[in-house]
């Protein structure tokens, strides 16, 4: 872990969008358990690969370790009468044994036992003592934390590459057939996911909310006052058990990944409330048709039809967007929880202003201290000066390109799949003629010099709505039923914003990031990768998205003042 330097630039790096706000110091630590999984994933597949990360200010780019991982062969389907290729046929360096099909029969067994051992190694942690703890027993704590948020990560990509290998080999399958890589992923099944029941308890609580009479209490108090106010209701109490069965369910999870600046929902409160809140002011959902799959004996002869159910079956067993769901809650947005957890018992141990305080330590200087090598008082200027630097830093997010250095993703299928393909970008000036019109749908029409981004498509539809430029999921109960959400990428928290938008469009994220999945769901079109669109489009502006064709047309602009000054920012 270094400042991105010049001399990197030979490569390419992805402004990582799971990291928002940038990273504290003691974050860094997280950070390097990140890349090193991705690296020991690798290496114990035998190919050369994996992440590694780069600083600039507090924030962080991702690029390919080496020269990237090699992709294995893949076609259609030969071997057998099922028409699942035979043992060996498209050898995949990224499948353990070098068998995507037979990888995908053993997976779900094989995720079962491995997500059980973590889940008890972190439950094991949360219930430490941490308040009772002398500091030398806040050191073994630690120690014990970072071991278990080293091992999630490695099992975090030991999983990911093989799943999303064998995704990969099922879409070159689906296309020597015709199917897109769009259509191929519309097509496979997303089994029912954590994720998606979290979201759906908290949609319950806000119906709940509303038949006890608690709308005016949700949306008249301040966030930080929500549950104060809950409290001093006697017509909460029901209400509130319920919260705290959620909360027993799902309240051990943060806002962003891997940021241990980021406090769970257990511990702040605020934030699951404010989803509630956020739901309540949109309404009820509102239940999208669902899109009829044509029955692929009238899109194929009877061979073919078998050879693409064949490749759907596949999917089905090892599904890559079910697992990249599911998997949130238990590493990407949980294994850091008993490191923060940890800091911050030693920042109260240690007497520091603030328990937060010691996340902006460096990791050797919050042991030393522990450890009464370092004493206390030679730290506390260190501290402010390092949170006016990460302010600073998180106020100039919006600056950073999306993109830097070399073209393309490295051959990395994690850059590829989750932060997308920067080959789609933008013109210059961000204004383009038309690239005409589509017959097909009357919103489509002809209007040159407005500002045409492209990107990836990564669920389809056409939709037509005034955008939504939002920062952060605590901000997503401003966004109106029939918008447009644009973002810099989604995580979970941003999912019950899904069922209210006309679409999405994001700076980042491929064919598997949260957004691309999440709206396959749901049901809106989604453009990822536009890289500038946060920058691109304001609130107010009037949008076209094709999420067939990977386009975001600005209609009209918010404002007279804004097209008069050229229609840019």
């Amino acid at each position: 872990m270094r400042p991105l330097a010049s001399a990197d630039l030979d490569r390419p790096w992805r402004l990582d969008f799971h990291q928002p706000r940038g990273v504290v110091p003691l974050g860094l630590t997280v950070i390097d358990d990140i890349t090193a999984g991705s690296r020991t994933a690798a290496a114990a597949l035998g190919v050369d690969g994996g992440l590694v990360a780069r600083l600039v200010g507090c924030h962080v780019y991702l690029g390919p370790a080496a020269d990237g991982i090699p992709g294995g062969e893949a076609g259609p389907p030969g071997g057998g009468t099922s028409g699942i290729p035979a043992a060996g046929f498209g050898v995949n360096p990224l499948v353990p044994g070098g068998d995507p099909a037979a990888y995908a029969v053993r997976f779900r067994a094989l995720w079962s036992e491995l997500s059980a051992e973590l889940h008890d190694q972190l439950a094991a942690l949360d219930a430490l003592p941490l308040a009772d703890l002398d500091a030398g027993g806040l050191l073994d704590a630690w120690r014990q934390a970072r071991a278990v948020c080293s091992r999630a990560w490695r099992l975090h990509f030991a999983v990911m590459y093989p799943v999303f290998a064998v995704h990969e080999w099922v879409l070159a399958g689906m296309a020597a057939e015709g199917i897109s890589a769009l259509e191929a992923s519309a097509l496979i099944e997303v089994p029912d996911h954590t994720i998606a029941r979290t979201d759906r308890a908290l949609a319950d609580l806000a119906a709940f909310a509303a038949t006890e009479g608690l709308e005016s209490i949700f949306l008249h108090s301040p966030s930080g006052q929500l549950l104060h106010r809950l409290q001093a209701e006697p017509r909460a109490q029901r209400w509130l058990e319920r919260f705290a069965e959620f909360d027993t369910a799902y309240g051990q999870r943060s806002a962003a990944v891997g940021d241990l600046d980021s406090p769970s929902w257990h511990e702040s409160p605020s934030i699951p409330l404010g989803l509630v809140r956020a739901a309540l002011v949109a309404g009820p959902s509102t239940a999208r048709p669902a899109r009829p799959p044509v029955p692929l004996r009238d899109r194929f002869d009877a061979a073919a039809a078998a050879r693409v159910q064949d490749w759907l079956d596949i999917a089905a067993q090892a599904p890559a967007a079910w697992w990249n769901e599911e998997h949130n809650v238990l590493i990407d947005l949980r294994a850091h929880l008993p490191l923060r957890a940890v800091a911050l018992a030693a920042g109260r141990h240690l007497g520091l202003p603030a328990a937060e305080d010691a996340l902006y330590l460096h990791e050797s200087e919050l042991l030393g201290l522990l450890a009464g090598d370092v004493p206390s008082a030679a730290v506390g200027a260190l501290i402010e000066q390092r949170r006016a630097v990460v302010e600073s830093w998180r106020e100039r997010r919006h600056d950073l390109p999306g993109h830097l250095g070399a073209p393309g993703d490295g051959g990395d299928i994690v850059l590829r799949q989750i932060l997308g393909t920067p080959d789609a970008r933008p013109s210059p000036d961000g204004q383009v003629d038309a690239i005409g019109p589509r017959p097909d749908h009357p919103a489509w029409s002809r209007r040159p010099r407005l500002p045409e981004l492209e990107g990836m498509g990564v669920s389809p539809g056409l939709a037509r709505g005034r955008a939504r430029v939002l920062a952060s999921a605590d901000d997503i109960d401003q966004l109106e039923r029939g918008e447009v959400l644009v973002c810099e990428a989604t995580s979970p928290s941003w999912t019950p914003a899904f069922d209210r938008v006309a679409a999405a469009v994001c700076d980042a994220g491929g064919m598997l990031t949260h957004a691309a999945i999440v709206s396959r769901e749901y049901g809106p079109p989604c453009v990822c990768a536009v890289l500038d669109a946060t920058a691109l489009i304001r609130t107010g502006d009037l949008l076209l998205v094709d999420g067939d064709l990977g386009v975001v047309r600005v209609l009209e602009r918010a404002s007279a003042v804004d097209e008069d000054s050229g229609g840019m920012p």
